[in-house]
């Protein structure tokens, strides 16, 4: 009997499976692993976010809440508003900045400091020029770089402090900066701020080469070459050299019709009669130095005190005294002021008022 037509079709095994099924099963298990892709970006951002918020728990960053209360402590300065500038830093300081934002903290204590002094005499006192100092070098040490402005403020506290080899060092310091920027015009009143402390602090030698350097900067106005003039006048006669402290002061005639360049031509020439023991030629001078220079004029209480010290010396102890009391009611704190003091008493106890010579004398001591 023939085979039928169907036993020629191979008969599939038992254990193999048909072929649609297998691309079936494998096409479902793709899909199963997809479908499970979308959670791999959630994942990651949150990986990140639990980053970011454990860095900013180990390294919190204060510097934009910093950087505000600085701006509001310089705020401060600028309305005048001292003390409310210094507590402020000083609480910013209190809290260990950075270094560098302590540096700005500290300068600016510095600052604050210096024009609430400016501002107010009574508020000058040792103390606030010790922290003016010790603020900036400590900025200077942060890596801040020297100013003419933070120079020139470490010199006039250095200079309160009678510390004058430092304020002679940050006042050259302070024009030399401003002279490398170009600003020469402005270097000028740092150099005549140096030579007046020299001057009063009796630095002969330093205040003579600082006015001779001051001689030959380019720029100088007349007005400021007869002051240079003068000052180096003055030199000369304390040295005794009055033949060319006159030189000077007649050339400085010659370049300032100003009446307190005058002024204080005429006070030299008072002061150089007086050493030379010229009494009515130095009181001539001396009395015209007060018409020309006016009331005010800091030089003023050396021309008074040098008159009472020619009444003194012809026992004209009244009118020495009033000479002295002048100085000490005008110009309290010059330079003279002591001496003016000292004067006072000694008339004071020629005369038998020992009890009030006694209150001068202790409060010179």
């Amino acid at each position: 009997m023939a085979k039928s037509s169907l036993s020629t079709f191979p008969q599939s095994s038992p254990q193999r499976r048909p072929i649609l099924v297998q691309r079936a099963e494998l096409v479902r298990a793709q899909g199963t692993g997809l479908a499970h892709l979308w959670q791999m970006p959630l994942l990651l951002v949150s990986l990140g976010l639990f980053t970011l918020a454990a860095w900013l728990l180990i390294d919190p960053q204060p510097a934009p809440a910093f950087g505000r209360q600085l701006a509001i402590a310089s705020r401060d300065i600028g309305a005048e508003r001292y003390d409310a500038a210094v507590g402020r830093l000083n609480d910013l300081l209190a809290a260990s900045p950075e270094p560098a934002d302590a540096a700005q903290a500290r300068l600016l204590v510095a600052e604050a400091l210096d024009k609430q002094v400016r501002r107010s005499r009574r508020l000058d006192t040792p103390q606030v020029h010790r922290r003016i100092i010790s603020e900036i070098q400590a900025a200077y040490a942060s890596g801040i770089a020297a100013t003419p402005i933070t120079s020139d403020r470490l010199a006039r506290s250095h200079e309160a402090l009678g510390q004058i080899d430092d304020a002679t060092a940050n006042y050259r310091r302070a024009a030399e900066l401003l002279e490398k920027e170009g600003k020469t015009e402005h270097a000028l009143p740092m150099r005549r701020s140096a030579i007046d402390m020299l001057v009063a602090f009796e630095r002969p030698v330093s205040a003579t080469q600082a006015l001779e350097e001051f001689l030959n900067l380019p720029g100088l106005s007349d007005d400021e070459r007869a002051w240079a003039l003068g000052e180096l006048a003055r030199l000369h006669i304390d040295a005794g050299r009055t033949a060319d402290a006159r030189s000077l002061l007649a050339a400085a005639l010659a370049l300032s019709p100003d009446d307190s360049i005058r002024g204080q031509v005429s006070y030299r020439l008072g002061y150089a009669a007086w050493k030379l023991g010229e009494p009515t030629e130095a009181r001539k001078h001396l009395e015209q130095s007060l018409v020309q220079l006016g009331t005010g004029h800091p030089m003023e209480a050396e021309a008074h005190y040098l008159l009472g010290r020619l009444a003194q010396e012809r026992e004209a102890f009244a009118e020495a005294r009033e000479s002295y009391d002048l100085v000490l009611r005008d110009h309290p704190g010059s330079r003279i002021a002591p001496r003016a003091l000292l004067g006072r008493g000694l008339i004071m106890l020629y005369l038998g008022e020992n009890a009030a010579a006694a209150g001068d004398l202790a409060g010179l001591a």
